[in-house]
């Protein structure tokens, strides 16, 4: 957004941002606003319970989200403390997430589709880890 700077006070305007609507060929006199805030969603959003009781799992828990020429962490979001989440953008994923006394667990072809203006849509998933003893 921008606001238009002028000698008189009755002549402001505002405008949407990626537009430049001050008169004239030069954009001196515009003062670039800050754009609203845009919820954050991430792409892949896994929560993690143990296969048995059904407790969540997530807080030792880590694991990646890959394709073969991308890979990102995946993070630990809180609250909830039962959630892991990755951000990479549209596309074809693995996704591995393990922790300690647990197999890993691994899900293929995990699809992030395109949103609106191509943002990523977030895919939800559940890892029920399976105990090792």
């Amino acid at each position: 957004m921008f606001l238009r700077r002028s000698s008189s006070l009755a002549a402001v305007v505002i405008v949407t941002a990626g537009t430049l609507a001050c008169s004239g060929s030069s954009s001196s006199n515009c003062i670039p606003l800050p754009t609203p805030p845009v919820r954050y969603m991430p792409a892949v959003v896994v929560g993690v319970s143990d296969s048995i009781t059904g407790k969540p799992v997530a807080d030792s828990a880590s694991g990646t989200v890959r394709t073969i020429s991308a890979n990102d962490s995946l993070r630990h979001w809180t609250p909830p403390d039962s959630v892991l989440y990755g951000d990479l953008g549209v596309g074809t994923y693995t996704v591995m997430v393990q922790r300690p006394g647990y197999l890993p667990w691994y899900r293929y072809n995990v699809v992030v589709a395109a949103g609106n203006c191509g943002a990523p849509i977030s895919t939800n998933l559940t890892a029920r880890l399976q105990p090792t003893g």
